[in-house]
């Protein structure tokens, strides 16, 4: 811990030229845990997270620009799609929560250094997944109108590559729109794509994501969604892009519905 606060720049080059380290990444709650509970009288402290263009004009934030962010800890009305030029660094506060943070506002930080340095992950998807640059993850498009058979039949197409699979989670406007383009490229006359997601009625504090995903990190539900009702516990896109939920149980018109399957890579 260094005893004094600076923006995020001049905290970021101390503790490369001082120590040959980098601001903090934090990859599992454990850590999260361990730095909220080790360092909580120093207040809030600059995580290493910073903004890597990428999507037109859009931002996203990964670990040091480069390395895609997959743990989060938000605190709410903060995530990963709120990054933009004046709110392009993530601080830890004390309560071990995160937020988005103005870069030059000056803070406490902690140099850290891995003994093992971080290579940049390269992904190759298996023949007839897709690629999305955006997040390093992989997608697939199959065509079933069964929401509980959608779930077995990503697991068993990841299988087969020695992988494991989920319905999709969405963690960014990004992403949203990639999946919504690539479904209506596979199926133009679809209305609904099957997700993965699901909760309970209309409290959207109630919905998760079965890949682990955190739901806080993004969400785009349609006007009046989502909605009261028995069984209404599962989460389809609409053609506009908006989401809804829709009973478990129900079977969609096999002619205009498609699932997105999501790869989770056992590295």
């Amino acid at each position: 811990m260094v005893g004094r606060k600076m923006n995020y720049f001049d905290a970021k080059e101390y503790c490369s030229k001082n120590f040959n380290a980098n601001l903090l990444s934090i990859e599992t709650k454990h850590q999260n845990n361990f730095i909220r509970d080790y360092y909580s009288f120093f207040g809030s402290k600059w995580l290493s997270a910073s903004l890597s263009k990428e999507v037109k004009k859009n931002y996203i934030l990964k670990w040091n620009g480069i390395y895609p962010i997959t743990f989060t800890n938000f605190d709410p009305f903060n995530s990963l799609s709120n990054a933009s030029p004046s709110l392009g660094c993530l601080k830890i506060l004390e309560n071990g929560l995160w937020v988005n943070s103005d870069c030059m506002v000056p803070s406490q930080f902690v140099c850290q250094k891995n003994l093992i340095q971080p290579i940049k992950m390269l992904i190759d998807c298996p023949k007839s997944w897709t690629l999305f640059n955006f997040n390093n993850a992989c997608y697939k498009i199959i065509r079933t109108s069964s929401l509980g058979r959608a779930e077995n039949l990503c697991r068993e197409e990841a299988m087969i590559h020695g992988e494991e699979g989920s319905l999709a989670s969405i963690n960014s406007k990004e992403e949203n729109e990639f999946i919504l383009k690539l479904s209506l490229k596979h199926s133009p006359h679809l209305h609904k794509i099957l997700l993965g997601g699901i909760g309970g009625g209309k409290e959207k504090l109630n919905w998760v994501w079965v890949d682990g995903n955190d739901f806080k990190n993004y969400q785009n539900w349609d006007k009046y969604m989502p909605r009261e009702g028995q069984n209404m516990s599962s989460l389809v896109m609409l053609k506009s892009g908006k989401w809804a939920n829709i009973r478990s149980n129900k079977n969609s018109h096999p002619y205009h519905t498609v699932a997105v399957c999501k790869l989770i890579f056992l590295l």
